[in-house]
């Protein structure tokens, strides 16, 4: 059966459908709708009923991230950390880890050079045993600014942890597949350190 219908249009109006559905705003539901009746007067219904199937799928995804951002724990206590996002800077260390399936984007001030230095040899996976406080990310703080919350919220993260001590960490030896996939990038960076290391 030949389509009656260009893909480009369609392509046009599936992305009016997704800007719609996550990041509303009047100025494109204007648009959209004068090209949604375009669709309608040349009487491309099978694109409209493609874009609605589409949109509730779309529906669904935005629905499920908002119980999932509901859904976030009061307080942890551990948290298991994504070892290629550990980093020291400065005397900040900041990294991504999950509980319980959650995702956490944890910062931790450092005391002493100590730490400091443990923090950037430490490369064996593990789970941090701490205490801290969850916060929600700040959203846009002005007009065109850089909103963070929205971009963590794209990558499954919906707290902030601050982490005001660490208690411990404990390794573990379970099989991660992740943690296989970062096993190159530790060793890249222990031959950069042994090689760029002053005579």
């Amino acid at each position: 059966m030949k389509q009656k219908f260009s893909l480009i249009y369609f392509v046009y109006l599936l992305v009016f459908v997704y800007f719609l559905i996550f990041s509303f705003s009047w100025p494109l539901l204007i648009l959209s709708l004068f090209s949604f009746f375009i669709a309608f007067y040349r009487q491309y219904y099978s694109v409209l009923v493609l874009l609605l199937c589409f949109s509730l799928f779309l529906l669904m995804i935005k629905k499920e991230t908002e119980v999932q951002e509901r859904k976030q724990p009061e307080k942890i206590s551990k948290n298991t950390p994504y070892m290629d996002t550990l980093q020291v800077n400065g005397s900040r260390l900041s990294f991504r880890g999950e509980v319980n399936g959650n995702d956490f984007q944890a910062f931790y001030t450092l005391t002493s050079e100590k730490e400091k230095e443990y923090f950037k040899k430490l490369a064996v996976k593990g789970t941090f045993y701490l205490e801290g406080t969850l916060e929600i990310p700040e959203e846009q703080r002005n007009f065109s600014g850089f909103d963070y919350r929205k971009y963590l919220r794209t990558q499954g993260v919906y707290r902030l942890l601050k982490i005001e001590k660490i208690y411990g960490f404990e390794e573990k030896q379970d099989f991660d597949l992740r943690w296989y996939a970062e096993k190159p990038f530790f060793g890249l960076r222990n031959i950069s350190l042994l090689l760029c290391r002053p005579i």
